[in-house]
């Protein structure tokens, strides 16, 4: 063959390979650690399309057959499923999906999950905490589970996160009353609308997973919607028998054995599960005595199913629970001098402090595929909260004038008035006086029910309808007395025992009625969530006052008051390639505020706008918030050093502004091919301030000036965590970090006022998992044994937890 017609052959042979190889395109579906997952399938709107091959490949031969702007899902057991264009189908690569939080059906992950199981799905900022987190990270403390989530504000009390304060950007933490808690999407405070403080707080240990919500999105999880909502996700009914047992001993008498079974295989489900925690406590108690706690949870599910040639495809789930918690817990801190001395102490005017609660609850939920993507959600619950928290309030010394321990412990004795100083030595010095303590009884009951009816689609334009109406009654029954113990050589004896219901005994309670409808809509890669939520609620107090301890109405005093809030939202997210996406929002922000009709309810206007980077291996996001405020409430609470009248205040307009942005990043490798490594990143900023000028009975903000500095807010904190793992074995380390909270409001710089919560804090944790199943665990807390304080409130200083070392195993079958 002659030169030219070689050229002319190889000329055409490249002509006819660049129109066989047009329109081909590969496409590879990894899971986060950048590894192909077999059986993804990607489906079109029409219901056909392709299924990966055993290395997560997926060959298209012809990529004009995807259309043009048209919007495809990727869906495979174990994950979260996820839409992609058919543009970024076009330019191949891989595309990571994120492993599912729960392994269950879709309609019941709908049904216990805020994000329905997609939190890729949700514009807004959505962080999920999956239980191989949650277990990695070894934690039945919510503080510490929480650490890396950005954007949450925590104020640490007792070390063990019994009754946690926690805030969601810039909300205010006291007593999480300030967001909305619910536990399998259903509200799990003490009494949702009437006293929503967390006085219970259902426990880390037995959780399957956490969501933490913030943005637009939160708009159907009510009644507190001004900072965010936190959904704990409790251990589902496995697929097939199988179980689980955790155990742990440590310093300080610290254990826990976590135990549950279950059998879902059938059409028949059940799990039984137990949960045991405790600890001797760490501070030492002037005279001896005991400083920790006692709790234990009990759950069990049961699950029907129909046939699955039943017209309609339909489950019913039972769930019961009940806790019962011992705590030696007080509200008692101590001096700055004694703090600085010997921070873990604990004065001997406390050695009776008993806090002593039962929980129970009840919730039944039925799902019903209708058909045409219709979904029909009906779920009933109850709640009932018992405690007493018998505890020191006041002391007196020899003059017999009591002077209560927010003012007792607030300063050392410089200043004070001979009755103070006397009363300062009986209670932290056991000289001779008295003692006050007060039995804080109170019950509390929820109940309610919810219809949802949802419609999901395929194709562009609205995807998604969601409406809810819920009726909810909750109520508070305060009867309360105290008791006055002679302190005698450092010793509380021969009391002088009160009447119950001489202190307070009122019973508040509320109706309400809530409802939301959202819709999602989406084309061209932009996706909007609009939606509205309607509160209507009556709230009331019946004091019976303390003269009529049988309750019969003669001194009864009552006041009733009725709000109806309004409070739209929109959320948007915007694809911006197969990596990369945008997203934000804005809604308004609500807060109950309860029987006072002098008080006027909080409402929020609170904005947000995100980038998120997801790559196999690798992941960033990074969120721009900003709230604004007005009608400030603060709550006249012992718990915040106040008088414990449950009085509620309106302050002032309120602004906030912060940055919150996350990264992890891991090489991807097997432990079992070879080392491991994860890297993780979070941090937030926060600058919270009053806009207008007031002045307040409520003792944190006092005289307020516009530009103070809201209190109780870390205007710096961050996380790091590493991660390692070879073989059988792991290791995981979580560095947190948190500047100084100022006490009060005001504009002094940090360095200039009294601050709290300022601490670098080192985690670790290590594992080696045996045969069968079986792992052994070694645990350090706060390794280099920081001393810091946790909290000026409610009366003195409160240290952190101090260095503990525990050792376990857990063994799954």
């Amino acid at each position: 063959m002659r030169p030219n017609n070689i050229s002319l052959f190889s000329v055409c042979l490249g002509l006819v390979w660049s129109t066989l190889s047009i329109g081909q395109q590969e496409l590879h579906i990894v899971d986060a650690d950048g590894r192909g997952i077999p059986g993804v399938a990607l489906i079109s709107e029409n219901g056909t399309g392709h299924v990966t091959n055993a290395e997560g490949r997926i060959l298209l031969s012809d990529t004009s057959a995807l259309g043009h702007n048209v919007v495809w899902k990727l869906r495979c057991l174990g994950f979260t499923d996820r839409w992609v264009s058919s543009s970024d189908l076009k330019q191949g690569g891989a595309l990571r999906l994120e492993e599912a939080v729960l392994d269950l059906p879709q309609a019941l992950v709908e049904a216990v999950s805020l994000t329905g199981g997609r939190p890729m799905g949700v514009p807004g900022a959505v962080t999920v905490l999956s239980a191989k987190t949650l277990r990695r990270q070894g934690d039945v403390d919510i503080h510490r589970a929480l650490r890396t989530v950005p954007g949450v504000y925590i104020q640490e009390e007792d070390g063990f996160g019994l009754r946690p304060n926690i805030g969601l950007r810039g909300s205010g933490s006291e007593r999480s009353s300030r967001i909305s808690v619910l536990e399998d999407g259903i509200p799990i405070a003490p009494a949702p609308y009437t006293a929503p403080s967390a006085y219970y707080f259902p426990s880390v240990g037995r959780m399957n997973g956490i969501e933490v919500m913030k943005g637009a999105s939160q708009i159907a999880h009510g009644p507190n919607t001004v900072g965010g909502a936190i959904n704990l996700i409790s251990t589902p009914i496995p697929s097939d028998l199988s179980g689980r047992v955790d155990g742990r001993m440590g310093q300080f008498g610290t254990g826990r054995l976590h135990v549950h079974v279950g059998d879902g295989s059938g059409r028949i489900g059940w799990l039984i599960e137990a949960l045991q925690s405790g600890s001797n406590g760490f501070k030492v108690l002037d005279g001896g005595g005991q400083t920790g706690f006692s709790k234990l949870d009990l759950l069990g599910k049961l699950r029907w199913r129909s046939a699955q040639d039943a017209r309609f495809d339909q489950r019913l789930e039972l769930k019961l629970g009940r806790v019962g918690e011992e705590s030696h817990e007080t509200y008692a801190g101590l001096t700055e001098r004694d703090f600085a001395q010997t921070p873990y102490r604990r004065y001997a005017g406390s050695r009776r402090d008993l806090m002593e609660a039962q929980q129970a609850q009840a919730s039944l939920t039925h799902v019903m595929d209708l058909g045409s993507g219709w979904r029909w959600t009906n779920r009933a619950y109850a709640t009932r909260f018992d405690r007493n928290w018998y505890k020191a309030d006041k002391a007196a010394g020899i003059s017999g004038d009591y002077v209560s321990l927010s003012s007792l412990l607030a300063d050392d004795a410089e200043g004070f008035s001979n009755a103070q100083s006397d009363a300062l030595e009986v209670f932290r010095d056991g000289a001779a006086g008295a003692v006050r303590l007060k039995a804080n009884n109170r019950a509390y009951t929820a109940r309610g029910a919810e219809t949802r009816l949802s419609w999901t689609g395929t194709g562009t334009g609205w995807q998604r309808f969601e409406g809810s109406l819920r009726v909810h009654q909750d109520d508070m029954d305060r009867f309360q007395w105290t008791d006055h113990w002679d302190m005698v050589a450092g010793q509380l004896v021969a009391p002088d025992l009160g009447v119950p219901g001489s202190e307070s005994n009122r019973i508040e309670w509320s109706r309400a009625a809530a409802g939301f409808v959202r819709g999602r809509w989406a084309k061209r890669g932009w996706s909007f969530i609009p939606g509205v939520r309607v509160e209507h609620i009556l709230a009331q107090r019946d004091d019976y006052g303390t003269a009529d301890i049988e309750r019969t109405g003669s001194s009864l005093v009552m006041r009733r008051n009725t709000t109806a809030a309004w409070l739209p939202g929109v959320g948007f997210q915007k694809n911006l390639g197969p990596t990369w996406s945008m997203f934000g929002g804005v809604h308004r922000g609500f807060l109950p505020p309860g029987s006072a009709e002098s008080v006027k309810p909080e409402f929020s206007w609170s904005h947000e706008v995100g980038m998120r980077w997801l790559k196999p291996k690798a992941e960033a996001t990074v969120v721009g918030f900003g709230h604004f405020g007005r009608n400030l409430q603060g709550s006249d609470f012992a718990s915040s050093g106040g008088t414990g009248d449950g009085m509620v205040f309106n302050g002032g307009a309120t602004r906030v502004f912060g940055i919150e942005a996350m990264t992890n990043i891991t090489n991807g490798v097997r432990p079992e091919e070879g080392h491991r490594f994860e890297f993780g990143v979070t941090y937030t900023y926060t600058d919270g301030r009053f806009t207008n000028s007031f002045e307040s009975d409520y003792e944190a903000w006092g005289m307020v000036e516009a530009g103070d500095a809201l209190p109780y807010l870390a205007r710096h904190q961050g996380a790091v965590r590493l991660g390692w793992a070879r073989s059988a074995w792991s290791v995981d380390a979580a560095f947190r970090s948190t500047e100084g909270m100022r006490t009060e409001a005001g504009q002094a710089p940090l360095s200039q006022v009294f601050t709290v919560g300022d601490s670098q804090v080192l985690d670790l944790t290590a594992r080696c998992t045996l045969l069968n199943g079986f792992a052994l665990e070694l645990a350090a807390r706060n390794v280099t044994d920081a001393v810091y304080i946790a909290s000026a409130r409610p009366a003195g200083l409160r240290p952190g937890m101090p260095r503990t070392i525990t050792g376990g195993f857990n063994l799954s079958f």
